[in-house]
């Protein structure tokens, strides 16, 4: 008789008896009840967190050259795997550069948005980086830090570091729309 009791009218018992095992799987006591060469090989594996992005209404992101775009509600992504992306608002846009830290900016988006013209990128970034060194003395820190990056295949980081770079020192990205409603203002954070 007892076994009826876990499945009485009101299902209480065995949802309460469901929730317990559920929390005894989730909270890694599972992992316990495996062999001892089992749970080695867990420790091994690397396990990634996924990157949570929210999307404003009508905004869009470059996704390994995808670009997707937000519907008129605000709307959270998850990406489980590794992939190149840009947001909107993080991207710059050819009419919008007016210095060469911009122009630096443009090229090491463009080696990290289209990877499969990464050569000719590369090389236009070498000859960039030097004219930003000879312009910007002062920078010749944060410039290393790029080139390592870059060198590195780390373009997001490289692309963060060179934002701090435009005129005003601010960390905010370049903005497609300031651009178009107000052109005597600099665009870029």
């Amino acid at each position: 008789m007892r076994g009826f009791r876990l499945l009485d009218a009101s299902g209480k018992r065995a949802r309460a008896a469901a929730q317990a095992a559920a929390r005894f799987i989730w909270c890694g006591a599972f992992r316990q009840a495996l062999p001892a060469s089992a749970r080695r090989r867990d420790k091994d594996r690397v396990r990634f967190m996924p990157l949570k992005f929210v999307l404003r209404p009508n905004e869009k992101v470059i996704i390994n050259g995808a670009v997707i775009g937000a519907g008129d509600r605000p709307g959270s992504f998850f990406l489980y795997n590794t992939a190149n992306f840009l947001r909107g608002r993080e991207v710059l846009k050819e009419e919008q550069i007016d210095c060469i830290e911009k122009k630096l900016y443009f090229v090491i988006q463009l080696i990290y948005i289209f990877p499969e013209d990464a050569v000719l990128n590369l090389q236009r970034f070498a000859a960039i980086l030097a004219e930003t060194r000879d312009a910007r003395p002062d920078c010749s820190e944060d410039l290393n830090e790029i080139e390592r990056l870059v060198e590195a295949r780390n373009h997001y980081r490289a692309l963060k570091i060179c934002r701090k770079m435009f005129k005003g020192g601010s960390e905010t990205a370049p903005s497609v729309e300031g651009a178009s409603e107000n052109p005597g203002v600099d665009p870029a954070p």
